[in-house]
């Protein structure tokens, strides 16, 4: 027993991995066009317009490094999903998927409904991750089922994987980080934001998280289902847990001992990762705890400190004060993981203090497989609504006399502080301009150093224009080959020819009158922006018409 508490209390102190590189290796799986995102949602009965699909994506297989239960060096995979063009300040999403016993059955190799997310997060416009977990995919070796630690340091290290990878691909996070997983990976979220914000707050902070249906309660109310002499819908759950803690805790030296016949020697072969948990089910006796020797059962319903509930209670994730605003989704109804599970970790963590914190019942009908799609919806409504766009901006008139002609810069998405700097030099918000019908242009650039750049040809308006736009006239309006400008009293400063997007086409100086070829410009209509030598601007349209 002494070696057991010995790894239990390790277990629970894992140090999280640090290593500077993290990727080992980014293989494109394929490129889908927005048509194909949306005909993959379609499939799933999910319409594209209510989620907001806007990009085409391109879907990775990463290996990285991470570490395992006892800190060693290990590799895992997931699956890195991006959208295409959608500019450099993205967010990170991070799901974490539910229970997988079969290592092909992971996201990385495209298989099951739960890659959705990650498909529907990169074309909403996030760099969405999902990780396999250890010993899933091409990870190597077992998958320890609700192990709280190395659910987070995959995931995390995931994260990091993305980090690594977004610049080679043309984008750049923008700091924002939101979490969500449904059954066990609605454990793992849990897990992941809680050690993110406890050991790598200089890291990365979560922006938001929502873990769905998720046994956060593991020694209390989800250990019901061990000790309870009913069926239960998902038997396998039991010695996979059973498994997984006997290699990490190693309170047996074969878990068979804790085993009744035929299920000591049937059943540990088949959690070798060529098993889906659904054949396992089929092996499995409806009523779980019936596969435990009776001496061990009553031992464990009976001893408060038996080794078993102090493995469980190192794996529960609700203890703690989440800083960030979070969301516990589930379904009444649902048969595999109590609802209670969600109760509990809202109450305890309200009594820890945690301000931004609620739960939604999704539906007082759907079980627990019927519950994932509407739950995993919410979320990201949830998230959409904190997400931070990448930086856009324009550039319109903020003031004008008659010598100078003021701009101003409009910005939406990006994270502040702004960095300006305008093609005259200034860099502030607002830059002067002493010629009208000039082009303003400057370069923003937000505080995670993605930029945007902008340009656009203003002229004064709402001035004084000194009578001069009366001495003009132009003719023929319309005109074919060439239009005649004809000016009384006034000596021309200059001329200037835009089309109606404010682009410079032609630009000279005049006296009283003058000659305009058009034979060249197509059919539609112009601006000329006429400024006397005092500066005095005035603006006229005319028609080409060939």
């Amino acid at each position: 027993m002494k070696k057991f508490y010995a790894l239990l209390v390790a277990a629970m102190f894992l140090s999280q991995n640090t290593n500077a590189q993290t990727v080992v290796s980014k293989t494109l799986l394929q490129s889908w066009n927005k048509s194909q995102v949306d005909s993959f949602l379609q499939s799933r009965s999910i319409p594209p317009a209510l989620v907001g699909t806007n990009y085409g994506i391109d879907i990775y297989k990463v290996i990285y490094n991470t570490v395992t239960y006892d800190s060693s060096a290990i590799t895992a995979s997931g699956l890195l999903c991006v959208p295409n063009n959608a500019g450099c300040g993205l967010p990170i999403l991070s799901y974490a998927h539910g229970t997988i016993a079969k290592k092909t059955d992971a996201p990385s190799r495209l298989k099951g409904d739960e890659i959705l997310v990650a498909i529907l997060g990169a074309s909403s416009g996030y760099i969405s991750v999902e990780p396999d977990y250890l010993g899933l995919g091409d990870g190597p070796g077992f998958h320890y089922y609700i192990h709280a630690v190395t659910e987070a340091t995959a995931s995390i290290d995931m994260i990091r994987a993305a980090r690594e990878i977004a610049p080679t691909l043309g984008m750049k996070w923008n700091t924002q980080l939101f979490l969500m997983g449904y059954s066990q990976g609605g454990h793992a979220a849990m897990a992941t934001h809680k050690m993110i914000q406890e050991k790598l707050a200089g890291e990365m902070t979560v922006t938001r998280s929502v873990p769905m249906s998720g046994p956060y309660d593991v020694s209390g109310v989800q250990s019901e289902y061990i000790t309870s002499n009913t069926p239960y819908s998902s038997p396998s759950y039991l010695p996979f847990v059973l498994f997984s803690y006997n290699r990490i805790y190693k309170f047996y030296d074969n878990i068979a001992d804790a085993l009744v016949s035929p299920y000591d020697t049937l059943l540990p072969p088949l959690f070798d990762g060529n098993y889906s948990t659904s054949y396992i089910d089929g092996k499995m006796p409806a009523i779980p705890n019936t596969i435990i020797k009776p001496n061990v059962l009553d031992s464990f319903r009976n001893d408060p400190n038996h080794y078993l509930r102090k493995a469980l209670a190192a794996n529960n994730v609700y203890d703690w004060k989440p800083d960030a605003p979070m969301r516990l989704y589930f379904c009444l109804a649902d048969e595999a993981v109590n609802y209670l599970n969600a109760v509990v970790a809202i109450d305890t963590m309200r009594a820890n203090g945690t301000a931004d914190i609620d739960t939604l019942n999704i539906s007082s009908t759907l079980n627990h497989p019927s519950c994932a799609q509407p739950a995993i919806a919410n979320a990201k409504f949830f998230f959409d609504e904190a997400r931070i766009t990448p930086l856009e901006g324009s550039v319109s008139q903020a003031s004008s006399t008659a010598t100078d002609l003021k701009a101003k810069v409009a910005l939406s998405g990006g994270i502040k502080p702004f960095t300006y700097s305008w093609q005259d030099g200034s860099t502030d918000s607002t830059s002067l301009a002493a010629v009208p019908g000039s082009s303003f242009a400057v370069t923003v650039t937000d505080a995670t150093g993605c930029s945007a750049s902008i340009s656009k040809i203003l002229f004064f308006t709402g001035i004084e224009e000194n009578n001069i736009a009366a001495s003009i006239s132009l003719a023929p309006n319309p005109a074919n080959n060439s239009l005649q400008i004809v000016v009384d009293n006034i000596k021309i400063y200059s001329l200037k020819v835009l089309n109606v997007q404010g682009e410079l086409l032609k630009s000279m100086e005049l006296s009283k009158e003058a000659k305009l070829d058009v034979s060249n410009m197509g059919s539609g209509v112009y601006l000329i922006i006429i400024s006397d030598e005092n500066r005095n601007m005035t603006t006229k349209r005319f028609i080409v018409q060939h």
